[in-house]
């Protein structure tokens, strides 16, 4: 007989991820004069990404990421932790920074939610920054989601003007 007790053992992750002991990984997120210091265990980071499991395999006390903003990694660090994320995030154009890091670290189960997430909840901000969106994720075939919407929406645009300049 299998027993369960998945809720017990996340909730001592979550207790591991507040509590900050033990930890053997500090990565400085965000780029001077705003880095952050975030406490982490290299076990959990290389359980829950490939990203990390290569990047990760020589011993470093410290790990840099002066690329992506501290509220974004603590955002996904938790998640690592936990398996939350929060996306009530200050601006949705935060949204698509937090798809493009899960997709960095391989996070393809987040990758795919937050793509679900912009297509049921963040239509208009899509289609007002469909642009941006070009910009950033025709980078990976994990964004198949979100590019089919940019495709519907140029589509739509291009109809737009072509009656506009035949009619």
């Amino acid at each position: 007989m299998e027993s369960k007790f998945w809720p017990e053992l996340i909730k001592s992750l979550e207790q591991l991820f507040e509590k900050k002991e033990n930890y053997d990984v500090i990565i400085q997120a965000g780029e001077e004069p705003n880095v952050q210091e975030i406490y982490a265990h290299s076990l959990i980071l290389c359980c829950q990404s490939n990203y990390f499991r290569s990047n990760l395999k020589e011993k470093k006390d410290i790990f840099k990421k002066s690329n992506i903003s501290p509220r974004i990694f603590e955002n996904i660090h938790r998640f690592l932790y936990c398996g939350k994320i929060n996306l009530n995030v200050e601006n949705a154009s935060d949204i698509l920074t937090l798809l493009t890091t899960a997709n960095e670290f391989e996070l393809n189960s987040l990758v795919k939610h937050i793509q679900e997430f912009l297509i049921d909840n963040q239509k208009e901000f899509i289609q007002n920054n469909a642009v941006k969106f070009l910009e950033n994720i025709f980078q990976s075939e994990s964004f198949e989601l979100i590019q089919i919407i940019v495709w519907k929406i140029f589509g739509k645009l291009q109809i737009y003007y072509l009656k506009k300049i035949l009619f």
